[in-house]
């Protein structure tokens, strides 16, 4: 599967709002946190999975898919 890079848009735009500014910090922080899949790549090019054993799983996606049901329900 190719990325598409080609007929890609990116926006950004300023956050004025103090609680929306502060959501959106802890949603980069729980998707920087993400665990499951995070891969780091060594000097050869080559990526390798970070996971470790001790570490708390989690997985950003399905943390987020399951925030917006639970707020859904409510």
């Amino acid at each position: 599967m190719t990325r598409n890079t080609v007929h890609r848009v990116e926006v950004a735009t300023p956050i004025y709002d103090p609680e929306i500014a502060q959501r959106l910090e802890e949603m980069f922080i729980t998707m920087l946190s993400d665990n499951q899949k995070a891969r780091e790549e060594d000097e050869e090019g080559n990526y390798h999975l970070i996971y470790r054993q001790e570490d708390t799983p989690l997985n950003s996606q399905k943390f987020f898919y399951e925030s917006a049901y639970n707020n859904a329900l409510q």
